[in-house]
């Protein structure tokens, strides 16, 4: 349906109720032509996407020449099947999304199931339009890797995940945050009940069927690590705090600082440094 009101008034203004099936591609590049550019104020790549949606779709804006994204009131929902998007999450898409989608003049909210780097996951994900937000978007993934090692497919390939401490898998809640278009920041809090745990360094391990929890938070700048600010370790007769430091260089992981550490009744401090050619020195 499409209606245009104020024929015989200074202002026109368009109503339009549609409703779409179809493939999701097809669908957004009929949205993202001038003025509405919706894919583009998601940040979406059209050309990336694929899947099927079954879309309701309401617009009302005035007819004018030049016609901004804010004069747009927007009003949609969606269900979307089959979804593979690139390029959302460090470089990494997602592949099989089954997702609800719903989207007015503040933003987007998704949800549903997808898999990223072949990981079964639940993702939300939250897309602001005003200028002032907290964030730009935020996307939110839970589900379970069955080999910790496959944390290197999703852009964690940092020396401290190596089989040598850690193997087994894990229960994992992964928040990704686009602050602006250079600072964007990783939180990742992990149940490692189904984890092995080994650090020789202080005479401690963990089997596999021991409650225990992991975290860390990851900021990034153009890409890069620039900060670990916080990681823990949480487990049966351990308490591991620190952070991490990385060179500005972007040349990779300067030092590790532990900022409290207990085992049974011993606590202590300390760092690790990386050495060039391997190993670490305490």
């Amino acid at each position: 349906r499409v209606l245009i009101t104020g024929l015989d008034q200074i202002d026109q203004f368009a109503d339009i109720d549609l409703k779409i099936k179809g493939g999701v591609r097809d669908q957004l590049v009929y949205i993202n032509h001038k003025p509405f550019r919706f894919a583009s104020e998601l940040g979406l790549d059209v050309e990336q996407m694929e899947g099927d949606a079954d879309t309701h779709l309401k617009l009302f804006f005035i007819l004018e020449r030049e016609l901004s994204f804010k004069q747009i009131k927007v009003w949609a929902r969606a269900d979307l099947t089959g979804v593979r998007l690139g390029n959302i999450i460090q470089g990494h898409g997602i592949d099989n999304g089954n997702l609800n989608l719903r989207l007015d003049t503040f933003g987007v909210d998704v949800k549903g199931d997808v898999e990223i780097a072949k990981i079964p996951a639940k993702i939300t994900w939250r897309r602001n339009f005003a200028k002032h937000a907290n964030f730009i978007s935020k996307y939110r993934l839970n589900g379970e890797i069955q080999d910790v090692q496959r944390l290197r497919d999703m852009g964690l390939s940092m020396e401290l995940f190596s089989s040598k401490y850690i193997r087994g898998r894990l229960k994992s809640d992964i928040s990704y945050t686009v602050f602006d278009e250079e600072n964007h920041q990783l939180e990742v809090t992990f149940d490692i009940t189904d984890t092995a745990l080994s650090a020789p360094a202080f005479g401690w391990s963990k089997k596999i069927g021991k409650q225990g929890q992991a975290r860390i938070v990851i900021d990034f700048e153009n890409k890069l690590i620039i900060d670990v600010p916080e990681f823990s370790v949480q487990a049966t007769g351990l308490d591991i705090h620190g952070k991490a430091d990385y060179a500005f260089d972007g040349s990779g992981l300067e030092k590790v600082e532990f900022t409290e550490v207990a085992i049974g009744r011993t606590k202590m401090k300390g760092a690790l440094i990386p050495k060039p050619g391997g190993g670490w020195e305490a």
